[in-house]
């Protein structure tokens, strides 16, 4: 039975590790959430100045706006990986989540088998200490017994036999040692 308890208290605390897992995961899939709608939601912005900064000088529109283009490209790709890198962060832990989730039906079955099975052994261990407790209670105090008490009756005289045996055995001994 105590093995039995045993292993339910481990069921129980397996089931609460993994729903706390659950809940840990669920947690990190809100923040997921958030950092994605955060990083969908950042615009491109970019001042590029007109000056060259080696000779001070007017750049051209054309390169002006190619710097312009080839930012914006480098902002898209940017942004475009942080993305898929979230997206595949979050993909990983709907998985983790399904798989966690999945183990709450067998845990709460093996747990369901565990207490039906201890409530068994407990009415059987019930049981048997009601035959005890009946069976103590019909037998009484045994001193009560006319038949114990002739066999302590019998065992005393037979205890004074053999002691006075062993002191007449010692005084003849004493006696032929003289």
């Amino acid at each position: 039975l105590m093995e039995l308890q045993d292993n339910q208290s481990k069921l129980t605390r397996n089931l609460s590790t993994v729903n706390a897992n659950i809940e840990e995961v669920e947690g990190k899939l809100k923040t997921l959430r958030e950092d994605w709608t955060q990083e969908n939601n950042r615009e491109f912005s970019v001042e590029i100045s007109g000056i060259c900064p080696t000779c001070n000088q007017s750049l051209p529109v054309e390169q002006i706006e190619e710097a312009h283009e080839k930012a914006r490209e480098y902002f898209n790709l940017q942004k475009s990986n942080a993305l898929a890198k979230i997206n595949q962060r979050g993909k990983d832990l709907k998985g983790e989540l399904q798989d966690l989730q999945a183990q709450i039906p067998l845990y709460e079955k093996n747990l369901q088998a565990l207490n039906e099975e201890i409530a068994n052994q407990q009415e059987f261990v019930d049981g048997i200490h009601f035959i005890i407790t009946g069976l103590e209670k019909s037998v009484g105090d045994v001193t009560d017994n006319p038949e114990y008490t002739a066999k302590l009756k019998e065992k005393d005289s037979t205890t004074q036999a053999i002691t006075a045996l062993s002191a007449n055995t010692q005084s003849a001994k004493d006696e032929l040692q003289q």
